[in-house]
Formats: C-alpha cells, structure tokens, sequence
C-alpha cells in the first residue's frame, strides 16, 4: 500500500522515554538527573504537560529520626524553562505514600 500508514512506519519506536542517572550520593544527598525525551515525530506535534514521577523508599529517615518534610528538590537545569520559558514544577509528595511527581508544563 502507498502510502504507508504512519503507524506502519513508527514499528517499535517508543515516543517517550525517561532517562535516570544517580549523579551524586553520599551521607547528606542525593542527587538525580532525569531527562524527558519526547520523539514525537509521526505526526510532528508538540506535547504538552508531559510528567513523570520518581518514587523513592524513606525508611531510611524515617529510622534516622526524618520526615518527608525534611527532604529538599531542587533544579539546577531545567531546558525546557531555558528553550520555552516554561519552567518545570514539582509537586509536594502524594498524601500517604513517599512520592515526588515533577509535572513539565
């Protein structure tokens, strides 16, 4: 058939994906880089909203005597903010479970 479906020619290409990498751990930090990738190309679109959430265990402060209240997120680079002037947001921690959700607008 001509043309090819869209959907025939992506095959197995996954459009979003998340890249992680620990880039610093010690006694005091933790440090996380995360990468969104959208690879929106079949159609060509821009995506709004994108997010993704990073889950982590606080059994460790909990038994050092810590709260989720005494973990700190900062961003130290956010390129969506510096090519879009859309920065990204972190929401607080889901009610009852150890979860941060950054939302990317």
């Amino acid at each position: 058939d001509f043309p090819p479906s869209e959907e025939s020619m992506k095959g197995g290409i996954d459009e979003f994906s998340i890249e992680a990498l620990v880039t610093q751990e010690n006694l005091e930090r933790t440090q996380v880089t995360c990468k969104v990738h959208s690879d929106t190309f079949l159609p060509p679109r821009y995506i709004n909203n994108l997010k993704f959430r990073y889950f982590f265990d606080i059994s460790e402060l909990v038994a050092a005597g810590q709260t989720i209240d005494d973990i700190t997120i900062e961003v130290y680079y956010d390129e969506n903010d510096a090519a879009y002037g859309k920065p990204a947001t972190i929401s607080e921690p889901l009610t009852g479970t150890e979860e941060i959700c950054i939302t990317l607008r």
